[in-house]
């Protein structure tokens, strides 16, 4: 009958009252049928401010902020959010000295991040290894990272001297907490005397 013109679409949303206040229909109910806030918008998302955090959301498609190569942060480090003058919000790790350069600098367009969680994406981190040499030390290192924390690697680079080996693997993670995980994991293989997160 709507599309005949013989009820208005104020009258089919009156129809539907009674039945959308139980919350039954919600997801039947097409959506230029529901009734909209009383400002008529959804809540938008504060501008970037330098004097509130910035909100880090994890996003599978068009995500509002890049992660910074020249220091990797992964959700969770502490963090600092960078808007430059295309509006791109670019996230560093507190540390990282391009962010404390860009805070010094431009600090007015640095804020701090809020991390919600992150369990989807995954993003990079480099560990540092050192230990005791010895046979099937990598088939270790790897059991560990792929079959026991169900992690991706990108890359292992492992030498020994003199009986010790050290070197390091990038490993995709969703978040510090996996990260911390894994760590702790590492430092329960026989031999490993030093396992930490170092810097790209």
């Amino acid at each position: 009958k709507i599309g005949k013109n013989l009820i208005s679409r104020t009258e089919l949303i009156k129809g539907f009252k009674s039945v959308t206040s139980t919350g039954i229909l919600d997801g039947l109910i097409p959506s230029f049928l529901r009734q909209r806030t009383s400002d008529g918008q959804a809540k938008a998302k504060p501008a970037f401010s330098h004097n509130t955090s910035f909100i880090a959301e994890e996003l599978i498609e068009d995500p509002e902020y890049q992660i910074a190569d020249c220091c990797h942060p992964v959700p969770g480090d502490k963090s600092i959010a960078f808007q430059n003058d295309e509006g791109q919000i670019i996230i560093h790790q507190i540390n990282c000295k391009n962010a404390i350069k860009l805070n010094a600098e431009q600090g007015k367009s640095v804020a701090r991040v809020s991390w919600k969680p992150h369990k989807l994406n995954q993003y990079i981190a480099k560990v540092f290894l050192k230990g005791i040499d010895r046979k099937k030390i990598v088939h270790d290192l790897t059991y560990v990272v792929s079959d026991q924390m169900n992690v991706n690697m990108k890359a292992i680079n492992i030498s020994g001297t003199n009986g010790i080996y050290e070197g390091y693997i990038i490993v995709y993670v969703s978040n510090l907490d996996v990260l911390n995980a894994l760590i702790v994991k590492l430092k329960r293989i026989d031999g490993i005397r030093e396992v930490v997160r170092m810097n790209f």
